[in-house]
């Protein structure tokens, strides 16, 4: 893109430095990423990692601090962030393939990830990496669109009111998808009603997309929408997440059965329902994150093995003065399974398990050292990503 057009969409009112009609190869937020011929746009402290940037190739800059002079051209704004928001505006506004945004409680990463393996196979997908769905992350991601892309999918987050809103109008969808109505950050939120609402902002951004919803959820049965049923079709994969990506693959156009062969090959998403075969072991990592409505999910799932369940049992964050009410609703639907050993890690769960509690990773581990471990025991984690469960799988390979 020419430096021109970019000064006139950020509305940088100030240059520093030599001044230069060129043109800018990519537009990086991050230092490291910086290729010859990009153009560097410091975010929060990003100003500081200017010089790498330069050492790296970038050809301009773009940033909030004014007193500084590099042999560049430094385009100076009040506010790189909205600046940051503006460029991906314009990428969105430039493209004419189709966008494709969801948004949920639960489920939404892996319906993004199966959503893009499907049509990857005769199309070029671009979508968010990992969990990147706030504001900052999606502007990164558009910053890489162009039309030779056939598709965009994006998931959208949120944890506060309007934030869906914002990325929606920022995005401006074609195709929409809500996954569910659950309780994730109902801390912030207040309530289930709240959430619901936060989540139909989703419409904001283009009130006439094709919507698709959950139609077993008892929020979204009555939102106008098309309504897809969960189907459980594989254990490693969200029923609803297959369920949906299976109606939108043939809504555009592609063979529904073709869509179920190549999911049989999709390895799933690390740490959801990821699954480890460690000598006569099964560990099911599932510790992404955690609410009350994906623990259910991951424990339906348990009950079709007979073998000994090891439940881990880990925080759930960003409940608030529920806190209490949903761990222990979780913990009343683990001992409805049979053979069952529960073991506890955090401090919200602390109160659920005087047996065998720990407050930290280092003190599981060296329990687990000692363990009376079967052969087939199977082992499933769930917890909220800032317990960082995931980090004792090596662990468990060097056990066994």
């Amino acid at each position: 893109m020419n430096l021109k057009i970019i000064q006139k969409i950020i509305n940088s009112k100030k240059i520093v430095g030599i001044y230069e009609d060129i043109n800018i190869v990519n537009i990086k937020t991050n230092s490291k990423e910086i290729k010859e011929g990009d153009l560097f746009l410091t975010i929060n402290s990003g100003y500081l990692y200017i010089e790498d940037a330069i050492s790296n190739g970038a050809s301009a800059i773009i940033t909030d601090v004014d007193n500084l002079t590099y042999d560049i051209p430094t385009l100076v704004v009040d506010n790189t962030k909205k600046a940051l928001k503006s460029l991906a505006s314009y990428y969105r506004s430039q493209y004419k393939g189709i966008v494709i945004a969801i948004t949920g409680s639960n489920g939404k990463t892996t319906t993004k990830e199966l959503l893009k393996y499907v049509l990857s196979k005769k199309n070029k997908v671009l979508a968010n990496d990992e969990s990147k769905n706030n504001i900052l992350g999606v502007s990164n991601t558009l910053l890489n669109l162009s039309n030779n892309y056939d598709y965009l999918i994006l998931e959208l987050g949120m944890n506060h009111k309007g934030e869906i809103s914002e990325l929606s109008n920022l995005v401006k969808p074609d195709i929409g998808i809500i996954t569910n109505i659950g309780t994730s950050h109902i801390g912030y939120l207040g309530s289930q009603d709240n959430i619901f609402k936060a989540k139909l902002e989703l419409l904001d951004g283009n009130p006439n997309m094709k919507l698709f919803v959950n139609g077993s959820d008892k929020y979204l049965k009555g939102v106008s929408a098309t309504k897809v049923e969960p189907v459980n079709l594989f254990n490693h994969l969200h029923p609803i997440s297959t369920s949906i990506v299976l109606t939108i693959y043939k809504y555009l156009g592609y063979d529904e059965e073709t869509a179920e062969e190549l999911m049989k090959n999709f390895s799933g998403v690390k740490s959801r329902m990821q699954h480890y075969y460690i000598k006569d072991h099964l560990v099911i990592d599932d510790a992404y994150n955690a609410s009350y409505e994906s623990f259910v999910n991951g424990l339906e799932n348990l009950k079709q093995y007979d073998n000994r369940k090891i439940i881990i049992f880990g925080d759930m964050l960003e409940l608030g003065k529920y806190s209490t009410y949903y761990h222990q609703k979780v913990l009343d639907k683990v001992k409805e399974l049979d053979n069952v050993i529960i073991i506890t890690v955090g401090t919200e769960t602390a109160i659920l398990n005087n047996v065998y509690h720990f407050y930290e990773l280092e003190l599981l581990k060296n329990f687990f050292k000692n363990f009376n471990w079967y052969d087939d025991d199977i082992v499933y984690m769930k917890a909220s990503h800032k317990i960082n469960l995931s980090s004792i799988i090596p662990f468990f390979e060097d056990l066994w």
